[in-house]
């Protein structure tokens, strides 16, 4: 069924919940969203055409019916879409009445499909419902941890550490880990997750059973399932990321982050998202992903844009130079006219420090690429020949100061 211009309106003031379950282009938009689709009704909301929480509580029904949207056969799409056309063409008529009892009888349906589609595929949609609620350990150590679905915990040394998951099982740097089978996979109906920690100091590559590898940055935790459902790969990051996700048209790889959710088939593109920090971005190195803050507002990014959501619900996307978010991988920190605040904010968090400073430090500018690898006073000491700054260390604490 193809839409044509008359059924796009212009106007969708005073649209109730049910007025738009039965408009074909907002199911179409809810169903196969465009960047036409998601700017039109973008605009109806900010222009104050249509009331926002009429559109979500009508995006919310939609989503319900249509998250396993991929078991529907063709026959039970065809009766969907007959229905809505069927219920439009009575309403033009201005047969009111009948508009009412249908506009009903259509949530209605729509709920009972909803509540039978959860219940029939519950287990299969449990990992994207259940990842950003996987319980983080509560001990952590000073290496790098990998934690199984019992909570067992193997740690590794060094200071870049290598996880592969490939047809032989799990390696570590380039070595067999022996993992029992029952810590490997539980045989529960619930989905089981591993994650991986990296403390402050340490990185780590991870690359997974479809092909994607993600590189981890200091203080970093992903949570995975040890099997991917049918519908869609989905992965948990608290922390920075850089991922090269492998393609594939037919299941779309989400990263879910706290404030966050980016989706994409087959691209590269970093990810900075600390739970305890007031924003997190991602940036867009090639390919294209759809990136939705909490507000649920969808932006398609494009190469060299940087998305960024504060926790207060604002965003912003800007250009930017895409190794100043991405050299890390290689153990540099590269930055240009940047706060020396964030510079040392970052460094705090990357070598799990504390340093201390005020705002006549805070404010001074800076230009320049940092080795990661070196310690914490080398760098703090490089940072010192580009501006006039000292470094104490007093009671286990950095202090900056000017000189």
């Amino acid at each position: 069924m193809k839409l044509s211009s008359d059924d796009i309106k212009t106007d969708y003031s005073n649209y109730t919940v049910e007025d738009l379950l039965l408009d074909d282009f907002f199911v179409r938009s809810m169903i196969s969203p465009t960047k036409f689709s998601d700017q039109f009704w973008q605009s109806q909301i900010e222009n104050g055409i249509l009331d926002a929480t009429v559109y979500e509580s009508a995006g919310l029904f939609i989503e319900t019916v249509q998250s396993p949207r991929e078991r529907m056969d063709s026959v039970e799409i065809t009766e969907f879409w007959s229905l809505l056309e069927s219920s439009n063409k009575k309403s033009r008529k201005k047969h009111q009445r009948f508009f009412a009892i249908t506009s009903v009888a259509v949530c209605f349906i729509m709920v009972l499909a909803g509540f039978f589609y959860f219940y029939q595929y519950q287990k299969s949609d449990q990992a994207s419902t259940g990842i950003e609620n996987v319980k983080k350990p509560d001990i952590l150590t000073s290496d790098v941890s990998l934690v199984l679905t019992d909570q067992k915990s193997v740690s590794f040394q060094g200071a870049d550490v290598e996880i592969r998951y490939d047809s032989d099982g799990v390696k570590v740097n380039n070595e067999k880990l022996v993992i029992e089978e029952s810590e490997v996979k539980g045989k529960s109906s619930r989905m089981d997750y591993n994650q991986i920690l990296v403390p402050a100091g340490r990185r780590t590559t991870l690359s997974l059973p479809d092909g994607t590898k993600v590189w981890l940055n200091a203080g970093s935790r992903v949570v995975y399932p040890v099997e991917f459902s049918p519908e869609k790969r989905e992965i948990y990051v608290d922390g920075e990321a850089y991922l090269d996700v492998a393609r594939n048209p037919n299941k779309p790889f989400v990263v879910k982050t706290s404030q966050i959710n980016v989706t994409v088939y087959g691209t590269e593109f970093n990810v900075n998202a600390y739970e305890n920090s007031s924003e997190q971005n991602v940036v867009l190195v090639s390919g294209s992903i759809v990136v939705t803050g909490k507000n649920k507002e969808k932006i398609n990014l494009q190469p060299s844009q940087m998305y960024t959501f504060s926790e207060e619900g604002d965003l912003s996307v800007r250009q930017v130079d895409v190794d100043d978010y991405i050299l890390w991988c290689k153990g540099l920190y590269q930055y240009k006219s940047e706060s020396l605040g964030v510079i040392l904010k970052r460094l705090a968090l990357y070598y799990g420090e504390d340093i201390v400073f005020d705002s006549s430090v805070s404010v001074l500018k800076c230009t320049g690429k940092l080795n990661m690898r070196d310690n914490l006073k080398t760098v703090i000491d490089g940072i010192a020949k580009t501006v006039p700054i000292q470094c104490d260390y007093v009671d286990g604490k950095y202090h900056i100061l000017i000189k």
